[in-house]
């Protein structure tokens, strides 16, 4: 860590520097000074392919004809087109119309916040400017904006909310309060989300921009390849090739106006090729001037789990829990808590830095599920990383090697890509991996459906004896000649903090992995598919650990219960299943924060964990329960569901089995965010009393939980939830949503509810997304069809899927739809 905070201070130094000598020169700036300082592939001279329809809602906005001053913000990454779209709306005819005075204020990173005022100043009077006090510059504005008419201030490319400091100020002064309010706008562009969310600017309206749609790419890149070609039809190899790379620059203008004139002068295939092949590397040599801008600006801590985001695959989804265990044991995470994580990873969201960010449907230990970075954002990530010279990533479908690597003794972290069994030699050589401390292997065929790598037994693990971070993602480690050496060794590694095997196919673990006495995160969450997992009843043993994620399916070498009553730091707990573990232990785990536990019948341990439940001690506990085979005809098993149920702890509940009626809604906890219902068999409709719960964002019913014949949606009622599932009710006939009721809920999901006909107004689910329903006769499916038609503009309909867009609420219906087996 110290060699990469002195890395850090150096470069900090050097760009302090390089702005000392640019910061006093902003005052003698001309207006076309100004525009040579933005970036070239950003600026408002470039094409606007592909803004209109941005254009024209921006345009809405800025028109409308409130008195009030109003500010719209367009974010997005660098180089994906702001600039360029902040000046098509400034230079619009109907804003020359509105607005009397439209003045433009490039900012960018090393503008000085104390000239706004007098780039303001220059635009009602350039040659009377020089030497003026702020006092005087003040009253050149206030005696023009006093003359009457609309202002429209655009202030480019924002980096710090100094610069707004300063335009309150300026607003703010009493001479200006009379003429505040006459229906001025300010429009302005970042990358940085606080910049939007700062100070006298809200409330306000954020316009995300996203880049081009592939059309408009494609349209764009040849433009700026007819620039310079005269070739007016390109063959159909050329256009494969050509559209290919257009979807690899993601919407970017920048990136694409780069390669079309990278394109400029080759018309033979064999150039266009050779460009194809090499167009990683030339974007990365070309846009990152786009993009390093806003990396320079995170804070030090940020930048280190930026880096870390470029070590998986191209197009990869981010798990974010994952994720947050590696910052943490790398020490990137201070102090170390998963919430602190998950703020960091919000904070690079907010700054443009992380795209496409997943929340979780129901959040419990974190609210962020994925995450993904775009292909230009991760090189990067590696670009910036092998600055640092302290990583490497050696991915066997690229060709890449570790040897190629000059600095590879030096290397601390290492992400391999394995495509086949014979790629597990890399790691074979001591001298490549002896200094490593963080060591992730992924299989490359994990999200294809295809045999895992197996990890040759050539690999020494035992010999990594600075190893921290151990991940295995997806590979093949089952327990035999192959890979007894590897488990075996890595029980060696004493100085490992995490371990996991998610995702990989793994029949048993040694004994000799309690060695591991500093181990904080073991994640066993592995394939379960083919055979359950044996564990050594040694877990117990490993007093530090912190998370343990055991597996869906184990046993014990010997029978007996698993034993975890020594993990007295234990914080995370999943997949505590009773039939095999000790209830008791989970008196003995104080820190335990997060809980998922399995009962299988069992109503002694239902009433353990309900008085563990009514202890004062734990109230920091949120508790995730499947309870499973529970049927409450006794007194004593229908008791122990309703006490369960009132419990502040509980967050997410599966209850199977009869129960034959809820409790009332006030004896139900108002934590709860996820309740399934299987087999309850009640008898009154069960939303009435549910639609109360104002946490409630996942409903399931299943296999008769309701018994009834009309199910009605209270209006108002439902007010977080966002997903629903009707399952197997054989005696539902109609559902009806009443006004208000459901508004966030985004899908719904019916199958084989054979008697249900009627579903009363659907069509006041406005935030609805998703439809899907199975197994349901085909005139259910046609009246379901009806009933959205008028929200539906086209209906595809093949053997596997029916699916239907539309402007609804400003979003899309998926529309599945499968009847009695057949579509």
């Amino acid at each position: 860590m110290k060699e990469l905070e002195i890395f850090f201070a150096m470069e900090r130094f050097r760009r302090l520097s390089d702005e000392e000598t640019t910061a006093d020169i902003g005052l003698e700036l001309t207006e076309k000074d100004e525009w040579e300082r933005l970036d070239y592939y950003s600026r408002p001279d470039r094409n606007s392919i592909g803004l209109k329809e941005d254009k024209v809602q921006v345009i809405e906005y800025l028109m409308d004809e409130s008195e009030d001053l109003k500010v719209i913000s367009l974010c997005g990454s660098g180089g994906v087109g702001k600039t360029t779209l902040a000046y098509e709306i400034y230079d619009h005819p109907e804003i020359w119309y509105k607005f009397l005075h439209r003045i433009w204020i490039p900012v960018s990173s090393t503008f000085n916040p104390g000239n706004i005022l007098l780039h303001i100043a220059r635009y009602f009077d350039r040659k009377n400017c020089t030497d003026k006090s702020e006092d005087q510059l003040v009253d050149i504005i206030f005696r023009k904006l006093s003359e009457g008419g609309r202002f429209l201030f655009v202030l480019d490319d924002i980096w710090s909310t100094e610069v707004l400091d300063e335009l309150q100020r300026i607003l703010l002064d009493d001479r200006f309060s009379p003429i505040t309010n006459k229906g001025h706008r300010i429009l302005l562009t970042t990358r940085k989300r606080q910049v939007t969310e700062y100070g006298f600017l809200k409330p306000q309206s954020v316009y995300t921009v996203r880049g081009l749609k592939e059309n408009h790419a494609w349209e764009l890149l040849m433009e700026e390849y007819r620039r310079h070609n005269r070739e007016d039809k390109l063959s159909a190899e050329k256009e494969n090739i050509g559209r290919e790379m257009v979807k690899r620059c993601e919407g970017v203008p920048a990136a694409i106006i780069k390669l079309g004139q990278e394109l400029a002068g080759k018309e033979s295939l064999d150039e266009w090729n050779i460009v194809h092949q090499n167009l990683m590397s030339f974007l990365t040599d070309n846009v990152l001037q786009v993009l390093a801008p806003s990396f320079d600006d995170l804070p030090d801590h940020l930048k280190l789990c930026f880096i870390y985001l470029g070590f998986w695959p191209e197009d990869s989804v981010i798990d974010t829990e994952k994720l947050y265990h590696f910052w943490i044991v790398e020490g990137l995470v201070k102090p170390q808590d998963i919430s602190v994580a998950e703020n960091y990873l919000t904070e690079l969201a907010r700054m443009s830095m992380v795209h496409e960010v997943e929340e979780e449907e129901v959040p419990s230990v974190r609210r962020l599920k994925f995450c993904r970075i775009s292909r230009m954002m991760r090189q990067l990530c590696i670009s910036k990383g092998n600055q640092i010279n302290s990583s490497h990533i050696v991915d066997s479908r690229l060709g890449s090697d570790f040897s190629s690597s000059s600095s590879r003794n030096k290397t601390r972290r290492l992400f391999v890509c394995l495509e086949k069994l014979e790629d597990s030699g890399i790691l074979a050589k001591k001298e490549r991996t002896r200094n490593l401390h963080s060591l992730h292997i992924l299989d490359a065929h994990k999200q294809q459906g295809r045999t895992p790598v197996r990890l040759s037994g050539k690999f020494d693990v035992e010999e990594l004896k600075l190893l921290r971070l151990l991940d295995f993602d997806g590979v093949d480690i089952v327990w035999d000649e192959l890979s007894f050496g590897l488990l075996e060794g890595i029980s060696k590694l004493v100085h490992l903090r995490y371990l996991s095997f998610k995702g990989c196919i793994l029949n048993q673990l040694p004994l000799a992995i309690s060695n591991l006495l500093y181990l904080q995160v073991l994640d066993l969450r592995v394939d379960d598919s083919i055979t359950e997992v044996i564990l050594p009843n040694v877990l117990w043993k490993m007093r530090k650990m912190k998370h343990l994620y055991l597996p869906r399916m184990f046993q014990t070498y010997t029978g007996d219960k698993l034993r975890l009553d020594g993990l007295t730091e234990l914080e995370t707990l999943e997949n505590f299943i009773t039939r095999v573990c000790n209830v008791t232990d989970l008196q003995t785990l104080a820190e335990l924060h997060n809980l998922a536990v399995k009962i299988d019948g069992d109503l002694t341990d239902l009433q353990f964990i309900n008085e563990h439940l009514k202890q004062p001690s734990n109230k920091q506990i949120q508790l995730s329960i499947d309870v499973r085979n529970f049927d409450c005809y006794e007194d004593n098993r229908h008791s122990a569901i309703r006490e369960l149920l009132q419990y502040q702890a509980v967050r997410i509940i599966c209850i199977e089995g009869h129960i034959r009626e809820l409790p009332s809604k006030n004896k139900i906890s108002p934590s709860l965010t996820k309740l399934v219902l299987i087999g309850s068999e009640l008898e009154k409709d069960p939303t009435e009393k549910l639609s109360k719960l104002p946490n409630l964002r996942v409903l399931v019913l299943d296999d008769n939980a309701f018994e009834g014949t009309h199910m009605v949606s209270p209006p108002s009622g439902f007010t977080e939830l966002k997903r629903i599932e009707i399952l197997n009710l054989m005696f539902l006939e109609s559902w009806t949503v009443e006004i208000n009721s459901m508004p966030k809920l985004c899908n719904i999901r019916i199958e084989n509810c054979k008697k249900l006909r009627i579903l009363h107004d659907l069509k006041l689910l406005t935030a609805l997304k998703k439809v899907e329903i199975t197994k349901m006769p085909k005139p259910f499916a046609d009246m379901l069809h009806e009933i959205t038609s008028a929200r539906i503009e086209d209906i595809t309909r093949s053997q596997d899927e029916a699916e239907a867009s539309s402007g609804f609420a400003n979003s899309l219906i998926t529309f599945h739809a499968a009847v009695d087996g057949k579509w």
